[in-house]
């Protein structure tokens, strides 16, 4: 199979990505080395997603505590639960004796994280905010676990299996689309959220257009005017979003994506975790687009 080249500015567009998409990671994540945590055995990882990567790297079994929701892979639900959004049990994490503790900055209370610091705990705060950035995570976790060469095969498969999806999407017709984050109220993300970068690579446009507000509240009447050809509707630790809070779609048969049934609820793990999952949502998501624009063209021909 012969390969397809790359045109002078293709060339050049690719290298010029890649040198930013460096820059962008190393300078955003420079300060993951802790003094003396080389090889960590005794980890409290506080999020689910940061479970999934230390699973992913081999050390699943050095995890001596967590969070709730830290549910994937299957042996995550054996770990001690320590804490959640609402609170850290700092007494136990002390007993514990942990030479490693993964925090999440946005998803652990500050006022916890900062009392972990003062009691002298080797602590790194993780804190991705791009979909890109899962890879920089993988990394830092590799380096303080030991565990660099398996690090740097996962993130050499996460990144190639982006590019893929993105250069196959990438000429594809835009599907207009609502993401259903909650609603009562309804909430949704903008086009500034780590999550709309998954849709945009399969050819996603966002109805919600503010760059500064990564999930905002809004009306309903935002939904009707914009007409989304598509809804997605995550789902939340097993839960239906759309049947939990009451808001029924079919009542608003004006808007394409209900008159065409194209409601999707898709489940919330893959989507809202910072993990290799991602890859899993963003080719469920493709898939999904991809059902839409051949129904389009089908009505089209009709």
């Amino acid at each position: 199979m012969k390969l397809k080249q790359l045109t002078p500015f293709k060339k050049y567009h690719r290298l010029l990505m890649a040198i930013l998409m460096m820059f962008v990671c190393t300078s955003s994540y420079a300060n993951f080395e802790l003094p003396g945590v080389k090889n960590a055995q005794r980890i409290i990882a506080l999020s689910p997603h940061s479970v999934e990567l230390l699973f992913a790297l081999g050390v699943g079994d050095r995890v001596i505590g967590t969070t709730e929701f830290a549910d994937f892979p299957e042996a995550a639900n054996k770990i001690e639960r320590i804490g959640g959004y609402h609170g850290l049990q700092t007494e136990r994490i002390v007993e514990l004796q942990p030479d490693l503790i993964v925090a999440w900055e946005g998803g652990n209370r500050s006022e916890d994280l900062d009392l972990i610091e003062k009691l002298e705990l080797p602590i790194y705060r993780s804190e991705t905010k791009r979909l890109r950035h899962i890879a920089v995570e993988i990394e830092a976790l590799g380096q303080l676990t030991g565990t660099q060469q398996q690090a740097k095969k996962l993130i050499q498969a996460f990144n190639q299996a982006l590019d893929i999806l993105t250069e196959k999407n990438k000429d594809k017709a835009q599907v207009s689309f609502f993401y259903q984050l909650w609603s009562a109220p309804i909430r949704t993300i903008s086009t500034g959220s780590w999550i709309n970068e998954m849709l945009e690579i399969c050819g996603g446009k966002n109805i919600i257009n503010d760059p500064n507000v990564d999930y905002p509240q809004i009306s309903l009447e935002n939904v009707l005017l914009n007409n989304p050809q598509a809804i997605i509707i995550p789902s939340s630790h097993g839960h239906d979003n759309g049947k939990l809070s009451g808001l029924k779609w079919e009542e608003w048969p004006e808007i394409p994506a209900v008159k065409n049934k194209h409601i999707y609820r898709i489940n919330g793990d893959i989507l809202h975790r910072f993990s290799l999952r991602t890859i899993e949502a963003t080719q469920t998501l493709c898939k999904t687009f991809d059902g839409i624009r051949a129904a389009t063209e089908k009505q089209a021909g009709a």
